[in-house]
C-alpha cells in the first residue's frame, strides 16, 4: 500500500465561550480556527451537544458541518458525553450533553468508549471518558483516541487509558486536553506512563519552544506557561511523526490548538487484532418496559424472553448501540469461536443490570448461571469520602473493572469449536438525559494474554435465526448530491448508505445552512426530497445522518434563479 500523510489536531475548545481577550460566544471562530490549519483529523474537548445556558447549540455537529463547507467534502462526527455530570449549577438534567469528540475527513469503520474509574476522585461524579474511533485513512486503518481527564484525576486515569489502547492494533494516536501540568507534583510519573509503554510525546519529539497551550489569549504573554494539551503516538514503525506546532496566534478558545503531521506506511502488525466484520452476532430489543432494571424485572416482563422482540439486528461487534432509548431490554446472542486453546477470561459492562451465559449450546447456556455480572453491589474503588462505593448496578461503557462480579473465573475453551454465549441487559430509566450512558458490551482475554474488549466480529457467529437479520454497521457513506442550479424547485439527490451498499439506518435530516431566504423540504427526513426556496440567490443544504455513535455530514450548493 502507498504512504499516507495526515494531520491531527487537539483542541479544547471551551465550550464555544472565547478566551479572556475574546470573551463572545464564537463557534464559528472556533470553526475558522481549525480550517486555517487543514487538519484531517481533530479531537475536541468541551463540546456540548444537548443544551447549556446561555446558548443552546449542538457544537459537535456544528463544527463537523462547517468543516464540510470549508472544505468541500463528507466530515464525521463521534461524540461521547461525560458520564454522570452534575456539577454545573444550574444545568438542567435534560441538558447534560457535556463531553469531548473526534471530528474527521476519514470515514468512522468503528467507535467505543472508556469510562474512568473515578480513583476515589469523584469530587463531582463527573466521570471522564477517551473516545476511540478506527479511521479509514485511504485504505489504511489507524486508531485515533480522544480524552480529557481532570487535573486531579490524570494520574489515577491514565494506566487506564494504557490499558484501553493497549486493546487496538498499531497505528495508535491519542490527543487531549489531559490538565497534565509540567510543575504537578505527579507528572513525571504520570507521563511516564505513556512514555514507557511505547508512546511519544510528539512535542517533545519534534516541537520547537516550550508549547504553551494554555491560557491562550491573555493580555499578558508571558502568563501562557502551562503545556497540558498532549498528542502521544506509539513508537511504531512506519508511524514517522514529521512537524508539530501550536498555534499562539489570535485566540478562540483559552487553548492553543495544538498540530502534529504524521506520514503512515505499512501494514498492521502480525498477529494484531482482525477488523471487525468478518463475523455478527444477534441482538434482540423489547422496548417499552417497566422502569425496574434487574434481570428479575426483564425475565418477568418479556416470558423468560420468549416474547417476540420489538426488533432484531446483527453487530459487527460484541457491543450494543448506545443512545438507544430507556425503559428497554436487550439480549445479544451467537456463537464465539476462539482462536487458541486454552483458558479464556470473560468480562462484561452495562449501564443497567446485565449477565454473561457461556454453554456447549443455548439450552446449556441458559440453564447455567452467570459466569459474569453487573448488578447491585460495591465497587472496587472508594469514592470521595475514602468510603466503597455501593449502587443499584451499572457501569459506563467499557468500564470493565468496576464489581469485582464483571470477570468471569477462566474457562477452558477449544479452538475452532462454537461456545453458546448469551449477555442480558435491562434498562429501567426513564430518564431522556440518561439514555447518553445506555451500552452493553462483552469482552475476554485470550490463553496467551491478548484482551479483545469488546470481542470482534471475526469471532463470533450469528445464531441460524438471525442470520438474515439486518446489520447494524456504524460506518457511512452520505453524499448530498452534486451542485446546480435551478429554477425555483429542486429533488435533492442525497444518499445514505453503509460500505456494503445497504441504506443507512438511523436519524436523517436535510438543514438550510446558508442561504438569502428560507427552504421548505417536504420530507427533510429522506435523502432525496424536493425543496423549495422562498427567494433567489444561492444556498448551502447540509444533509446530516446519525447513526448512533456516528454522525455523517454533506453538504450541496443550490444557486437558485427565481423563488417558488
Amino acid at each position: 500500500m502507498t504512504d499516507v500523510s495526515f494531520r491531527i489536531m487537539s483542541y479544547n475548545i471551551h465550550q464555544g465561550l472565547g478566551s479572556e481577550l475574546m470573551p463572545a460566544y464564537g463557534l464559528e471562530k472556533v470553526a475558522q480556527a481549525i480550517h486555517q490549519h487543514r487538519p484531517d483529523i481533530v479531537g475536541l474537548q468541551e463540546v456540548y451537544r444537548h443544551g447549556r445556558k446561555p446558548v443552546i447549540e449542538d457544537m459537535g455537529a456544528r463544527l463537523a458541518e462547517r468543516m464540510s463547507i470549508l472544505r468541500g467534502e463528507t466530515w464525521y462526527l463521534v461524540w461521547v458525553p461525560s458520564e454522570d455530570m452534575c456539577y454545573q449549577t444550574g444545568l438542567p438534567k435534560n441538558a447534560r450533553g457535556y463531553g469531548d469528540a473526534i471530528i474527521s475527513r476519514f470515514p468512522v469503520l468503528s467507535t467505543t468508549h472508556l469510562s474512568y474509574n473515578w480513583g476515589g476522585k469523584d469530587r463531582w461524579r463527573e466521570r471522564r471518558v477517551c473516545i476511540q474511533a478506527t479511521l479509514d485513512v485511504d485504505g489504511h486503518h489507524i486508531n485515533v483516541f480522544n480524552t480529557h481527564p481532570a487535573r486531579t484525576d490524570v494520574a489515577v486515569q491514565a494506566p487506564q487509558i494504557v490499558d484501553f489502547m493497549r486493546m487496538f492494533p498499531e497505528p495508535r494516536i491519542i490527543t487531549g486536553d489531559f490538565n497534565l501540568y509540567e510543575d504537578n507534583p505527579w507528572f513525571p510519573e504520570t507521563h511516564a506512563v505513556f512514555t514507557t509503554q511505547g508512546y511519544r510525546d510528539a512535542w517533545q519529539q519534534r516541537g520547537i519552544g516550550d508549547g504553551s497551550t494554555f491560557p491562550a489569549g491573555v493580555a499578558d504573554a508571558a502568563k501562557r506557561k502551562h503545556r497540558i494539551d498532549y498528542i502521544f503516538h506509539v513508537d511504531f514503525p512506519g508511524l514517522v511523526l514529521t512537524r508539530v506546532q501550536v498555534d499562539q496566534g489570535e485566540a478562540s478558545s483559552d487553548h492553543c490548538p495544538l498540530i502534529a503531521d504524521y506520514t503512515w506506511s505499512g501494514d498492521p502488525p502480525a498477529g494484531a487484532a482482525q477488523t471487525p466484520g468478518a463475523g455478527t452476532i444477534a441482538r434482540e430489543t423489547w422496548t417499552g418496559l417497566g422502569r425496574e432494571a434487574t434481570i428479575a424485572a426483564l425475565l418477568a416482563e418479556t416470558a423468560d424472553l420468549s416474547a417476540p422482540p420489538t426488533s432484531i439486528e446483527r453487530l459487527l461487534l460484541f457491543q450494543a448501540p448506545w443512545r438507544v432509548g430507556e425503559r428497554y431490554g436487550s439480549r445479544i446472542r451467537g456463537m464465539v469461536i476462539p482462536p487458541i486453546d486454552g483458558d479464556y477470561v470473560f468480562w462484561i459492562a452495562g449501564h443497567g443490570n446485565c449477565e454473561l451465559r457461556l454453554g456447549e449450546d443455548e439450552r446449556s447456556a441458559r440453564g447455567a448461571p452467570p459466569i459474569a455480572r453487573v448488578c447491585a453491589g460495591t465497587a472496587s474503588y472508594v469514592g470521595r469520602d475514602d468510603l466503597p462505593i455501593t449502587d443499584s448496578g451499572h457501569t459506563g461503557s467499557a468500564q470493565w473493572a468496576k464489581y469485582p462480579s464483571q470477570r468471569s473465573p477462566p474457562i477452558q475453551l477449544r479452538a475452532g469449536r462454537r461456545y453458546h454465549i448469551e449477555a442480558w441487559h435491562k434498562d429501567g430509566i426513564d430518564d431522556e438525559s440518561d439514555t447518553l450512558g445506555d451500552s452493553l458490551a462483552v469482552g475476554w482475554q485470550l490463553p496467551d494474554g491478548t484482551c479483545e474488549r469488546p470481542i470482534p466480529g471475526c469471532r463470533l457467529a450469528p445464531p441460524a435465526d438471525a442470520a438474515d437479520a439486518p446489520i447494524i454497521d456504524p460506518a457511512l457513506v452520505v453524499d448530498a448530491g452534486p451542485d446546480v442550479t435551478v429554477a425555483g424547485a429542486v429533488v435533492l439527490a442525497g444518499s445514505a448508505r453503509t460500505p456494503s451498499g445497504a441504506a443507512a439506518r438511523g436519524r436523517i435530516s436535510w438543514i438550510m445552512a446558508s442561504g438569502p431566504g428560507t427552504v421548505r423540504f417536504w420530507e427533510p427526513t429522506s435523502p432525496t426530497t424536493l425543496a423549495t426556496f422562498s427567494a433567489p440567490g444561492t444556498y448551502v443544504l447540509v444533509l446530516s445522518v446519525e447513526n448512533h455513535a456516528v454522525c455523517a455530514y454533506d453538504h450541496v450548493r443550490i444557486e437558485v434563479q427565481a423563488p417558488c
